[in-house]
């Protein structure tokens, strides 16, 4: 069987008009400029901790026990800045510390799935005691501030991308390198 040139173009002609508004829809998704605060509150907190689960195990290198752990760990504070309203980078920098993890896990306000799921998140932490508030012992300090230093690293990484982490987090897709180097190298918006 030989294919003739009619046959060819046909075939390209209806490839490009079946394929063509797939192409214009990740072409107008990523001509528009959006701001970081708006990505983040349009992909909201499963968006969020995928992108953060995808930094973590594959940037970070983290197996998936600790991934998993973090995951734990920062999935209910996540969910309760976003249950509280729009969300904003600065705001995140607070969800993930260990004062807010308790506070969401005391919160008649939120949802019973979000503060009890924090209260669980709590206890995974070494030597947390719930009768102590928001006085923990140094250990359970150390234990929070370890994890959440690598979390942190991720926030200020997609602070130093600007609107092109903005449109990679709407693509579902940051490229956790290139956010690394604009974050240590000062380029932001722009991969170099």
């Amino acid at each position: 069987m030989t294919i003739t040139r009619r046959d060819f173009l046909g075939a390209v002609a209806f490839a490009a008009a079946a394929f063509a508004p797939t192409v214009a829809m990740a072409a107008e998704s990523h001509a528009e400029v959006v701001s970081l605060e708006a990505a983040l509150n349009r992909i909201g907190p499963d968006g969020f901790m995928v992108s953060l689960q995808r930094y973590l195990s594959d940037h970070v290198g983290f197996g998936s026990g600790w991934t998993g752990h973090y995951l734990t760990l920062f999935t209910p504070a996540v969910q309760a800045a976003y249950a509280r309203g729009p969300v904003t980078l600065e705001g995140l920098e607070q969800a993930i510390t260990l004062p807010y993890l308790i506070e969401a896990a005391n919160d008649g306000a939120l949802p019973l799935p979000i503060s009890s799921s924090a209260r669980e998140a709590c206890m995974t932490i070494p030597g947390f005691d719930p009768a102590c508030g928001m006085d923990q012992s140094q250990t359970t300090m150390d234990q929070h501030g370890c994890c959440e230093m690598s979390v942190r690293r991720a926030l200020y990484m997609l602070k130093a991308g600007g609107d092109a982490a903005a449109r990679d987090l709407l693509a579902g897709n940051p490229d956790w390198a290139a956010l690394e180097h604009a974050w240590l190298f000062g380029h932001q918006g722009e991969w170099v």
